[in-house]
């Protein structure tokens, strides 16, 4: 592989990291709605970990279908999670 190749490549993960933050921030505009709807609907605690516990079950199998160890999916999902618990207390 020479340098030319090596950048093209870097460019294409360059691309893709970039859909990923999109990705992300397509689902805080999502989770921030469904936040504001369980406030207006009387919800105690944004999280639901019989929720939480059934999305990191199914992101892990379709990550090993994949090809991607399942403790790299959870610690992902794990991130998200936080992340959106974090955005639903504000």
């Amino acid at each position: 592989m020479n340098g030319n190749h090596l950048q093209k490549y870097r460019e294409k993960i360059d691309a893709i990291d970039e859909k990923i933050i999109d990705l992300i921030a397509q689902r805080k505009e999502i989770v921030l709605k469904i936040g504001k709807w369980k406030k207006k609907n009387g919800w105690a605690s944004p999280i639901d970990i019989k929720r939480e516990e059934e999305k990191v079950r199914k992101i892990k199998e379709i990550a090993s279908k994949k090809g991607i160890p399942q403790t790299v999916a959870e610690r992902i999902m794990y991130i998200l999670i936080n992340f959106s618990r974090d955005l639903q207390s504000l």
